[in-house]
């Protein structure tokens, strides 16, 4: 890890897969978490959703980032949040440059504020735990526990194309298992549990 941020010092960390995957001896799929909740709980390293860091190694955000962050954070957690502005909304309604909203919501995602779901759509870290909130939900109405996008398109009152998007982006992290049309959730929901 100290290798990745020395020699990528601007992302925020080291994604969990791939640190797995580059540890020799490898460690099981299982064995894996509790190896780096034990490396979190002694302080050695820091873990924000779905990526590790070093103690120390932080994204910062200036006071003008600050500034637009608290203008467009409050449309994150409106009526809107499971169907929040793309990035060009935003420039149009605040009247700044795209590139800037967008290199603010990316270094956003990467203090873990949000998560980046669409292209150009960023999510709230605290609307992306209530998503798997409602995954664990759907789930348990389950027989078996196996659900599809429709029923977490249901539960969150979007459109078919935002539902299928944020199910794969949970596929990706490991926090739903996709089988077919069918997924259900895995251990590994936590990862995008709210900060404090």
């Amino acid at each position: 890890m100290a290798q990745c941020h020395a020699d990528n010092p601007d992302p925020p960390g080291l994604g969990r897969q791939r640190l797995r995957l580059s540890l020799l001896p490898r460690l099981s799929k299982d064995a894996h978490p509790a190896f780096l909740r034990r490396a979190a709980d002694a302080g050695e390293i820091v873990m924000d959703s779905a990526l590790l860091r070093l103690p120390g190694h932080e994204v910062r955000l200036t006071p003008d980032d600050e500034a637009l962050w608290d203008r467009i954070h409050p449309a994150l957690l409106g009526e809107m949040c499971f169907r929040p502005p793309r990035v060009r909304h935003f420039a149009a309604e605040h009247g700044i440059d795209e590139r800037k909203v967008r290199r603010v919501l990316k270094l956003t995602q990467r203090l873990g504020r949000t998560d980046q779901i669409a292209q150009d759509q960023f999510f709230a870290r605290e609307v992306t735990a209530r998503m798997v909130a409602i995954l664990r939900d759907v789930a348990a109405e389950s027989s078996d526990g196996w659900f599809t996008a429709a029923a977490f398109r249901d539960r969150v009152q979007d459109g078919r194309k935002v539902a299928v998007e944020i199910s794969d982006v949970f596929d990706r992290h490991g926090v739903t298992l996709r089988r077919g049309d069918l997924r259900r959730l895995t251990r590994t929901g936590w990862i995008f549990s709210a900060r404090a």
